[in-house]
């Protein structure tokens, strides 16, 4: 590489402009670096001390002439260096500024990071809108680590994205405009005192000298906006961040791109049941083929490789046709499917709850509710009657749940109750026999309405010193209750 190849990008490398602490003219740098003449040994020494380059680097045509930007740039010293530059020139600065620049400065940066807050804000609810439905296929403890790692992640590019932005529209809009000079034309001077002044306060015939001391002033300068090296170092950052937060983001979308596979073989065999799966096979290819274009420009960035997004783009069409037909095709034949009702059954449960000077019962005020008196049952007798329909891999059930309640009346005295609820609902069996249920559905064009559970009648069968014990504990444990509300 030659000088005049070297030359500018040495003086680039330490943000130096054509005359700056070179010592000689624009002209005769743009001739050196356009190879139109040669600079003599002397110059040459001093480039090398003013560019921070071996003599070798400089005017060696074998040398890359790289050497010391590269090792400039690597180099976590300089960083710091310019990083304590940059601090050190922005507080002089604030401290020269008037007060009407403090102030516009501190508005204009508040201003900056609320629209910075609320831009990532917005980003937030746009990323939970769509990753915490894609990990919700995922088991709960990978559930979890995935959004801890993510919320992580999300936290450190916040705070990273939003330092680099501020502390950038900082030097733009304020520091590469304000400079603190020293003027140059505020010296030591003499002032000699009038002879009349002399006479007239009787002084003696000597000088008195006032020193004017250099002060610094702040002028507005139209720099060329030259960056400061720790902010690469930051950018690399963010973006280093932004790779490690797209590892975490791809897990979902490969978990997708892997359902997406095994649904598309399943509806794939079963096409010759009819256009609702040849749909679903569209529509499904098509859902693959947008989820591994996003995983393709993930690994791109995530290991610096270029995209074609020419050919994305014309996949990313095919792929959304392909989502639109398939689902107009298989929502047209779903809608044709024959509605099938299972046959209701009426279902006797019988239930017995041994009895006990704390039990409350507090289902026996619900309008349902029928009481039968035996005297003979030392225990109480619940029968409870549903119309039930059912489907295949469910179920119902009905028990009884026990809950121990403990109050303190006095400090000295405490009130139990074994306080039992009557507890009854859909269960849900095997999910194998209910996946082979509804695909055999299906495949047979016919949808099978749910299953459905309604009481009928509950009946209570025990003695009347039970029924009024009973009473009695559940008016307690109300009274009781509401106090301590």
């Amino acid at each position: 590489m030659k000088l005049r190849d070297k030359l500018p990008k040495l003086r680039k490398a330490q943000n130096l402009s054509q005359e700056q602490k070179l010592n000689v003219s624009r002209q005769a740098v743009a001739k050196w670096e356009a190879g139109a003449s040669y600079p003599e040994m002397e110059k040459i020494m001093q480039l090398c001390r003013v560019l921070d380059c071996s003599l070798d680097d400089l005017v060696d045509d074998d040398a890359t002439g790289n050497k010391s930007a590269a090792n400039n740039k690597s180099n976590l010293n300089l960083y710091l260096k310019e990083c304590l530059d940059f601090i050190t020139n922005s507080i002089n600065m604030f401290w020269s500024m008037r007060w009407r620049e403090k102030i516009q400065c501190i508005f204009e940066m508040t201003f900056y990071l609320i629209v910075l807050m609320i831009a990532w804000a917005v980003i937030r609810w746009a990323l939970y809108s769509i990753g915490i439905p894609l990990t919700g296929i995922l088991p709960n403890i990978a559930n979890r680590i995935i959004h801890a790692g993510f919320n992580f992640i999300l936290a450190i590019l916040q705070v990273a994205t939003v330092a680099i932005v501020l502390i950038h529209l900082f030097k733009i809009r304020y520091l590469d405009y304000f400079v603190t000079v020293e003027d140059v034309q505020a010296k030591s001077k003499t002032k000699e005192v009038p002879v009349e002044e002399i006479e007239n306060k009787k002084t003696n015939k000597e000088q008195r000298v006032f020193i004017e001391q250099k002060r610094n002033k702040i002028i507005i300068r139209d720099a060329k906006h030259s960056s400061y090296n720790f902010f690469y170092l930051l950018a690399k950052l963010i973006i280093l961040i932004v790779k490690i937060g797209l590892v975490f983001v791809a897990v979902p979308f490969i978990c997708s791109f892997l359902f997406f596979a095994f649904a598309d073989t399943f509806a794939a065999s079963a096409l010759s049941c009819g256009n609702f799966f040849l749909g679903l096979v569209l529509a499904i290819t098509g859902a693959g083929i947008i989820n591994y274009l996003i995983l393709l420009m993930m690994y791109n960035f995530v290991f610096n490789q270029k995209s074609n997004f020419k050919i994305i783009f014309v996949l990313a069409m095919i792929g959304l046709i392909f989502v639109g037909a398939g689902a107009a095709v298989s929502f047209d034949q779903y809608t044709n499917f024959n509605k099938i009702e299972s046959e209701a059954q009426t279902i006797v449960r019988n239930l017995e709850i041994d009895m006990s000077d704390d039990l409350a019962l507090t289902f026996l005020d619900d309008e349902k509710i029928k009481i039968a008196i035996d005297n003979s049952q030392e225990n109480i007798q619940v029968q409870l009657i549903t119309k039930e329909s059912l489907t295949a891999g469910t179920d119902y059930y009905a028990e009884i749940d026990y809950d121990a309640i403990t109050f303190n009346e006095d400090e000295l005295e405490e009130t139990k109750f074994r306080l039992g609820d009557l507890r009854y609902g859909l269960y849900y069996g095997d999910s194998i026999e209910r996946m082979q249920s509804w695909w055999q559905d299906l495949k047979n064009q016919q949808i099978r309405a749910d299953g459905y559970q309604e009481v009928t009648e509950i009946l209570v069968t025990t003695s009347a010193t039970n029924l009024a014990k009973l009473n009695s504990n559940y008016q307690h444990y109300l009274s009781l209750e509401s106090g301590n509300e």
